[in-house]
């Protein structure tokens, strides 16, 4: 099938995507009902998630594609929100403005000028009875001879170094880039190193919005690969019944032993 980004975050989709496998880790009935039957609604739309989309849409699309679909109002309209545009509180888009500033004066954006933005990446491959291969988005990609380079925009509220590790891990960002490796080998023979990156702005509340940049570990998302081909492809591919997640005492771990400690 041919992805846009009209239909990629739909149930046309059928290929596996890095928010599907965090889904498919989390729960495999909740999995089931997301992304094969439909039962349960997809992307929930939070304020961090609709304040990334405005970024992105600034940043990517331009000032005016950003004006166009996103509004300031005094107030949103939870219970019925317009279809041909999306709300956002005034201080919301005041900050949204002010993180495009900060952004755009950065050298480390500057840089990205001649990648490829916010490409649909595919790869086929039968991935069980409901899906036919992976894909993903990268925000920047270049590659160049042998080398692949891969960005990402994030806001977070806090970037710094020491905790972003861990930010990485519970958000599934090694993961995310594992997923592009991935295809970009299957698509890409040629290509036999990568580099990782995330920039971004922080959004934070006393408006400083800081810009960070950070290489991640090629070690990291090279685990993610092997997960992800060894582990959640072959289980996924053999999963019938998407049955909900069940707990027994002898699978239990004990938490806080102290030798763990040590």
């Amino acid at each position: 099938m041919q992805l846009t980004h009209d239909n990629y975050h739909t149930l046309d989709n059928r290929y596996l995507t890095n928010s599907r496998i965090r889904d498919w880790i989390k729960d495999k009935r909740f999995f089931y009902e997301r992304h094969i039957s439909g039962e349960r609604p997809g992307i929930v739309m939070t304020d961090a998630l609709r304040v990334g989309k405005a970024v992105d849409t600034y940043l990517f699309e331009g000032e005016k594609a950003f004006r166009d679909k996103f509004i300031a109002v005094t107030r949103r309209n939870i219970k019925n929100p317009p279809i041909n545009h999306t709300e956002l509180t005034e201080k919301q888009y005041d900050d949204i403005e002010r993180m495009m500033e900060v952004l755009n004066r950065q050298p480390a954006v500057k840089d990205l000028s001649d990648y490829e933005t916010q490409k649909i990446i595919t790869t086929d491959m039968p991935i069980g009875d409901h899906f036919c291969g992976l894909a993903g988005i990268p925000d920047w990609i270049k590659i160049d001879g042998d080398t692949c380079h891969l960005v990402d925009l994030k806001t977070v509220w806090d970037s710094d170094d020491r905790k972003y590790h861990y930010k990485c891990v519970d958000f599934g960002y090694y993961r995310q880039f594992a997923v592009m490796t991935i295809i970009i080998r299957k698509n890409h023979p040629e290509v036999k190193n990568f580099t990782y990156r995330h920039l971004g702005v922080e959004k934070d509340k006393d408006g400083i919005f800081s810009p960070f940049a950070f290489y991640l570990a090629n070690e990291q998302v090279e685990l993610q690969v092997e997960f992800i081909l060894d582990n959640i492809i072959p289980t996924l591919s053999k999963e019938k019944d998407f049955n909900p997640k069940e707990i027994t005492w002898e699978e239990a771990i004990t938490i806080g032993d102290i030798n763990d400690e040590f």
